[in-house]
């Protein structure tokens, strides 16, 4: 059996119409875009903070340590302004350890009522 030469033009045909569909495939038009949704405003937010054991700010001691009780404050005031707010609190707030040494008392207690006061005025 032998085989015929393919017709150049026939080839030429098959691979310019190829070409075309191709590129009709590309140039449709772009779908419309929809604008992006407005974002929608909180209902209510909800701080929580934990284990601040009496430090009115951070050591640099610890890891992922974010800032004091300004940085708090200042947080709780900005989510204010967008919903209502509850603040709480868990964990040892005041003191580390239940009994307190007596030869850092005095100081341990200034630090917790200088803390008490700071919560207060953020809404704890």
């Amino acid at each position: 059996m032998q085989r015929r030469p393919a017709n150049p033009a026939k080839l030429l045909g098959v691979i310019l119409g190829a070409l075309f569909l191709g590129l009709g495939g590309a140039c449709q038009d772009k779908p419309k875009e929809q604008p992006a949704p407005e974002p929608k405003q909180p209902s209510f937010s909800l701080f929580a903070f934990s284990n601040l054991a009496g430090a009115l700010e951070p050591c640099g001691c610890q890891k992922d340590m974010l800032g004091g009780v300004d940085h708090l404050a200042a947080l709780v005031d900005d989510g204010k302004k967008q919903a209502p707010a509850l603040v709480v609190g868990a964990g040892p707030l005041f003191f580390m350890n239940p009994s307190l040494d007596e030869s850092r008392r005095t100081q341990d207690v200034w630090k917790a009522e200088a803390l008490a006061q700071s919560l207060e005025d953020v809404g704890v």
